[in-house]
């Protein structure tokens, strides 16, 4: 277990830096009149020594930076929780250097911004994940271990002061994961090549149909996600009158060709709603005439009439997620919570298209993570989520079945405390109580 590990190039002398470590560490508890048991014992800093250079043997050498070595460092005495910082670190800026090389240009259609020079330098953890999920970077896989590394990060580490231990074994797999599917630079072979569609539409029609077609297809089966994405990006290109007509007439033909998956998917719709509310205010006449004349073609211009609703719900949403899925969460959660249960006070029904959204926010919230829930904010949630329209009944129990996580008992009774509640509710439909109760057993 000790001897010289050599994997490649990577060559790491697990007994010579744990033992130098371990001088270190013994010195400075003892002048501190510590305990050594406040760091991880030697074997658990030895055996991650050794396990490590298997896992940076993903991470090519132009990224083998002083994150990594710090990382590194921090694990040969023990700092197992400053070691996965350095390690996110690393992550969030190659990610972020990902989504850069895609282009200014691209990147202000993404933004809705026309100079997002900060763009990417504000983007919340959370939602850079989603976004190089989007854009083809990292893949379903990728995409669910990197938010779960996001939260350990969060939960666990120097960041902020926690109760949550990390060793030798949770060290491996969260710098395993990191190096896997955020460092290394293996091939993704699902979805849609992004900067493909310039391509595809900066292409005459007449010499292009076949592709055109092609790219609809491929767009009716990629993951919502990434349709939500290139939707948007059909959008900002129409509207553009500064694009060649090309370009725009290209981006229109895509968009209503695909338009059958809008009923599978309502958060394009919430998206491109959102962006037409805004595109009113603009002071652009032809963007606010552009922007009509999209959402008329893909069939949704009834839709329009809840325009503001949408917005109002969807900055409501947004605020409540963002809180959730940020630092000190449980603290922040509350007034937004309550927010977003006065909204849904006033203006009932929620509108179709956000309840999707609207119900997957109040799950999380009410459900919590495995390191508990904001106690302050569940009762809003919990009322939301005991007012739901038989739209919105239909939404969770579908977000319940499909889910894929392990929940721990006081997630699962709380999840039960719901699902009782819709088992006696006198608007949930024969087949609904039917998945009421294979649910319960579900989650029994």
């Amino acid at each position: 277990m000790n001897e010289l590990t050599e994997i490649n190039n990577v060559n790491l002398d697990s007994n010579n830096l744990t033992t130098k470590g371990d001088l270190v560490v013994n010195e400075v508890v003892a002048s501190l009149g510590m305990p050594r048991d406040i760091l991880p014992p030697d074997e658990d800093i030895s055996i991650a020594l050794t396990l490590l250079p298997r896992e940076l043997n993903l991470v090519p050498e132009r990224l083998r930076n002083k994150f990594i070595a710090k990382a590194v460092i921090a694990s040969s005495v023990g700092l197992f929780d400053g070691a996965i910082i350095y390690v996110w670190n690393c992550v969030i800026t190659e990610l972020r250097s990902r989504v850069s090389s895609f282009g200014m240009e691209m990147i202000a259609q993404i933004s809705g911004n026309s100079k997002p020079d900060n763009f990417l330098d504000k983007i919340q953890d959370v939602d850079l994940i989603d976004l190089c999920y989007q854009l083809n970077i990292i893949d379903e896989q990728g995409h669910f271990y990197l938010q779960q590394c996001r939260e350990i990060r969060n939960h666990a580490s120097i960041a902020h002061p926690s109760n949550i231990d990390i060793d030798d074994r949770e060290l491996i797999n969260f710098i395993s994961r990191c190096c896997k599917y955020g460092l290394s630079e293996k091939t993704i072979s699902t979805g849609i090549d992004i900067k493909s569609l310039n391509a595809i539409l900066s292409t005459s029609t007449e010499d292009n149909s076949e592709a055109l077609d092609h790219f609809v297809s491929i767009l009716n089966t990629t993951f919502r996600s990434q349709q939500t994405l290139i939707y948007q990006i059909l959008y900002s290109n129409y509207i553009d009158s500064s694009k060649t007509s090309t370009v725009r007439a290209n981006a229109l033909r895509i968009a209503k060709s695909a338009s059958n998956v809008l009923s599978d998917n309502p958060e394009i719709i919430v998206e491109l709603l959102e962006k037409h509310q805004n595109n009113l205010l603009s002071d652009s006449q032809d963007k606010r005439i552009n922007s009509t004349s999209f959402i008329e073609a893909i069939g949704q211009l009834n839709s329009l009439s809840d325009a503001e609703k949408v917005s109002t719900f969807r900055k409501a949403i947004n605020h409540l997620r963002n809180a959730h899925y940020g630092m000190n969460n449980f603290y922040n959660e509350p007034p937004f919570a309550e927010r977003l249960q006065e909204l849904s006070d006033k203006i009932n029904p929620i509108p179709e298209p956000i309840i999707e959204k609207y119900v997957e926010v109040n799950l999380e919230c009410y459900v919590g993570n495995s390191y508990g829930v904001s106690w302050a904010a569940i009762s809003f949630c919990e009322k939301m989520l005991k007012n739901l329209t038989p739209k919105g009944i239909e939404c969770m129990l579908g977000k319940l079945n499909s889910t894929l996580q392990t929940f721990n008992s006081n997630q699962k009774s709380r999840i039960q405390g719901l699902l009782e509640f819709y088992s006696n509710s006198p608007i949930v439909t024969p087949t609904q109580k039917i998945q009421v109760e294979s649910l319960k057993a579900k989650f029994k």
